[in-house]
């Protein structure tokens, strides 16, 4: 069943927001933080487009983050050139 792509930001995005909650308030965050927020916009992001898909989808899904992850050339290999030129930056994500 087709789900709506607002939907699915709508649910990543509220997957994400609850663990924001512990950081509201903080003046200046702890070392390791960042590294904190990213891997939970990483969770938020397997959980809210993974969950919703089949499994031969959620197979090639989970190809496809961990090859993100790793840090391989996926911008060839799935035909994600952009229109306008952009410096790639790499994230390192503890799992």
């Amino acid at each position: 069943m087709p789900v709506p792509l607002l939907s699915i930001v709508a649910s990543m995005m509220k997957i994400f927001s609850t663990y924001l909650d512990q950081y509201k308030g903080l003046e200046r965050l702890k070392k390791g933080t960042e590294d904190d927020i990213n891997n939970h916009l990483l969770f938020s992001l397997i959980w809210s487009i993974g969950g919703i898909l089949e499994e031969e989808s959620r197979k090639k899904f989970s190809k496809y983050i961990k090859e993100m992850i790793s840090g391989k050339n996926i911008v060839k290999k799935y035909n994600l050139e952009p229109e306008n030129e952009w410096e790639p930056r790499s994230f390192i994500f503890k799992l």
